[in-house]
């Protein structure tokens, strides 16, 4: 290639860079990828190799500040669309175990097969604190994302006695971060005897965004020490994926206890149920009420609310000992303990935020739920105030912000999440509250629409069963019996584990050879297991059911009945020429054929005879007997 022909391809190249900035998410459900050995439009031009940050022209081995700040180094800060060309910004390619603070391009793997990362050597002036912010733009044509994944790997090389971290901030106008704590790596204060790079995976699910197209939003990896003193370890990150979505998780506010006869707020409470099939950590997650009593409650802890199972949000006056005590429900009750706001006895509006970046002071524009119950006004149930009773959401498939859509917890009434009833006197509980606070009674695994069996052929069974919703399913067992109490597994077919959608299966069995039974087991990750619906079939005759002799002399009573279905029951009649009851009797044949005794007592003469199954006629002809 000459010389010409190789400017003139990275003058292309170049241009065709320069049309982009930022990380540009341009697809839903798709994995946008940064790993720092590729050019990635917007964000690096070629594999990192330490050599700074600028906005345009952005050579090889650069970062793209249209992407990126850097925040933190004694040279200065480098914000978006900046530039930061010397010094602390510019440290090169390295193996790790460096002493210079600096940005720089770490190899984690080895130099024959190279794998870069982004990181940097920190000092008591550089990074510490300090941040590298990341900018995100949404390119999807008319589409607001509702939630984003960002899975990233944190390199380590701990060659020092000092612990640092690294945590994961995230922002919608690049002033105010929210941390996810959580997501927290701390290096240990002991240095590695023989010190490389160890790989620690990342990734967290941001709920309740609203951002729209056109807008940007922003990722930040934190830095600062955590404890000990002296030099510090390295740390860089690598293979930085985004995947976004424009819906919001099925998570509901299920049941409300406003008004308990025991103490106030403190036995006051709120069940937040998962209607989805993934799960959701709620960690960063807001309740708001508009009484002005609390205002914003954050979820501080990190909480993997598992699919088709509540929480149930307590005041942090009380101990989960107490509200476990209180309640009494024989399981335990999943608690998160919060700063609950004072429930309103008389109505108010509750809402669930997936962050505070979109919280926007109690928008309920861009809130995941919202409840505003008014207790006994219009469609509304009304709890008494000496009734301690909660009110509960009667179906997870309605709007819970429709007041005909609760109703009132009775004792010894089931609900959507669990089993109302009430509570002792113990724990602090006035022994007269009446609720269902979710204990483990999720909604069924399978939620099954048909179970059907129909003959291929007239001869293989084919069993045909669908679903509406999976849970946690990984098999179904076709199950087979011949007299409806001993069954044999014949098959198994995978399930789809969790799935929100109709879902069909078949299954063919061999021919029939006799009437049986057909059920489907459904079993769980965990073991658990439920059975489908039994279904009967009876096989179809491949001949003509036929008699034989239809003479009978000489005091023969003795006639086989030809072509008959092992196991399927036959009933047998016969009339006298003028239509009477002559003899009636039922068998169930072993194999295809079968004796027929006729009873001496049948007097001579012509008589007809009929043989049925349960699918009908099988036979009817004259017979003679002298």
């Amino acid at each position: 290639m000459t010389l010409l022909k190789t400017k003139t391809i990275l003058l292309m190249l170049l241009a065709f860079y320069s049309s982009s900035a930022q990380l540009s998410i341009n697809s839903l459900d798709t994995d946008h990828t940064i790993d720092f050995d590729n050019t990635l439009l917007g964000v690096n031009l070629g594999p990192l190799q330490g050599l700074g940050l600028v906005n345009l022209p952005v050579t090889l081995g650069q970062l793209d500040s249209r992407a990126w700040a850097i925040y933190g180094m004694s040279d200065g800060d480098v914000p978006f669309d900046g530039t930061g060309l010397l010094g602390d910004f510019t440290g090169g390619i390295s193996q790790g175990g460096v002493a210079l603070s600096a940005l720089y391009a770490f190899n984690t793997a080895t130099i024959l097969s190279p794998d870069y990362a982004l990181g940097f050597q920190a000092n008591d002036t550089d990074m510490t604190p300090g941040s590298l912010r990341l900018k995100l733009q949404n390119d999807i044509v008319a589409t607001t994302i509702r939630t984003v994944t960002v899975s990233y790997d944190v390199y380590v090389y701990n060659d020092q006695n000092a612990s640092s971290a690294i945590d994961l901030a995230f922002s919608s106008d690049n002033t105010t971060y929210e941390t996810v704590d959580s997501k927290k790596v701390t290096t240990t204060t002991t240095a590695d005897g023989s010190p490389e790079w160890v790989k620690y995976s990342v990734s967290k699910t941001i709920y309740g965004l609203s951002w729209d197209s056109g807008a940007n939003f922003y990722l930040s990896w934190q830095f600062d020490d955590a404890s000990g003193s002296g030099a510090r370890d390295e740390f860089a990150i690598d293979n930085i994926v985004v995947n976004v979505g424009n819906s919001h998780p099925d998570i509901l506010i299920t049941e409300i206890m406003y008004d308990p006869n025991s103490a106030e707020p403190d036995y006051e409470w709120v069940e937040v149920y998962n209607n989805s099939i993934v799960p959701i950590d709620l960690e960063g997650f807001i309740l708001y009420d508009n009484s002005g009593s609390a205002g914003e409650t954050p979820i501080t802890e990190s909480y993997t609310l598992a699919p088709n199972e509540g929480v149930i949000l307590i005041d942090q006056n009380i101990t989960d000992a107490d509200f476990q005590a209180a309640w009494a429900t024989g399981n335990t009750i999943p608690t998160l303990s919060v700063n609950l706001p004072d429930l309103s006895n008389t109505g108010m509006s509750l809402g669930l935020w997936g962050n505070s970046a979109y919280y926007d002071d109690g928008n309920l524009t861009n809130a995941l739920d919202e409840v505003t119950y008014q207790n006994g006004s219009g469609s509304w149930p009304a709890v008494g105030s000496s009734d301690g009773k909660s009110i509960y959401l009667q179906s997870l498939a309605s709007d819970n912000n429709t007041g005909s859509s609760w109703a009132q917890s009775n004792d010894a009434t089931s609900t959507p999440t669990g089993y109302a009833h009430t509570i002792p006197a113990q724990g602090g509980g006035s022994g007269s509250d009446v609720g269902s606070p979710y204990a483990g009674e999720g909604a069924l695994p399978v939620t099954w629409l048909s179970v059907d069996v129909s003959l291929v052929n007239n001869q293989r069974p084919k069993i045909t069963w669908s679903t509406a919703q999976e849970i946690n399913n990984e098999w179904f067992h076709v199950e087979k019996s011949y007299n409806g109490e001993n069954w044999s597994v014949i098959g198994q077919l995978k399930g789809k584990g969790n799935y929100k959608g109709v879902s069909v299966y078949t299954y063919e069995d061999l021919p029939l050879i006799r009437s049986c039974y057909y059920r489907i087991r459904q079993i769980d990750y965990d073991g658990k297991w439920e059975h489908s619906e039994v279904r009967y079939i009876v096989p179809s005759h491949t001949g003509e059911t036929e008699i034989y002799p239809t003479l009978l002399e000489n005091g023969n009573r003795t006639m086989n009945i030809k072509n008959l279905l092992p196991g399927v029951s036959v009933d047998i009649i016969m009339y006298t020429p003028e239509g009477k009851l002559a003899f009636q009797t039922h068998l169930i044949p072993e194999s295809t054929g079968a004796d027929l005794m006729i009873p001496e007592y049948i007097i001579n003469g012509t008589h007809i005879i009929s043989i049925s199954s349960p699918t009908g006629l099988l036979h009817k002809s004259r017979i003679v007997l002298r």
